[in-house]
């Protein structure tokens, strides 16, 4: 008689690629699939098991990647496929920013500010510098400090004052593009007068 291990069920399902064809959301976080695959894999089946998730292009059955599921919600997590392992927001952000003194205090007064989100915050950093360049993220930051408005709301509408409102379209939501459009006016009026007085 041949002894059978008892098979434990694997969790799996398949999800969409997002529309921009780089992440897929599961259970309030989004993973970014490698950069090789964003072009071809349009579904994503993904497996879970014991607090690790696998992810295979659903129609050819190809192995994508692996993570580590985090504690928290709202992360955006990306591969470093220079060093082959996955980095958080606040790692990426801080990466991508680097050793900038108005980036680190920025950083670290987002974490005060806003110790909620601060992870769903610096998801959202990593977002916006693949469209925004990171002087000009800079040039917000320094912005949001003259004005002492930490957030992200604060920097989208800096940007659309700077840049307008198409420099920003790809990473920010209707509504929030509305609230960021009208708190564009006031910087401007902030820095400029108000040409109605």
């Amino acid at each position: 008689m041949i002894k059978v291990k008892p098979c434990v069920a694997i969790e799996q399902k398949i999800f969409c690629v997002r529309k921009d064809n780089t992440q897929v959301l599961y259970k309030k976080n989004k993973y970014a699939i490698p950069h090789e695959a964003q072009r071809t894999t349009d579904r994503v089946r993904i497996e879970e098991e014991d607090g690790v998730l696998a992810l295979y292009d659903a129609i050819t059955d190809k192995f994508l990647c692996k993570y580590n599921i985090p504690e928290t919600e709202g992360n955006v997590l990306c591969l470093d496929e220079s060093v082959s392992h996955v980095k958080t927001g606040v790692e990426q952000a801080r990466r991508l920013l680097g050793n900038e003194d108005i980036a680190i205090k920025f950083m670290d007064t987002l974490a005060v500010t806003n110790k909620r989100y601060y992870p769903k915050q610096c998801s959202n950093l990593v977002v916006m510098l693949n469209y925004v360049s990171r002087q000009s993220m800079l040039e917000a930051m320094k912005h949001c400090f003259m004005v002492e408005r930490y957030s992200i709301v604060e920097l989208i509408a800096y940007l659309i004052y700077r840049h307008g409102k198409d420099s920003v379209c790809k990473f920010c939501y209707d509504t929030q593009l509305s609230y960021c459009k009208r708190r564009a006016e006031k910087i401007k009026e902030e820095y400029h007068g108000n040409p109605k007085d």
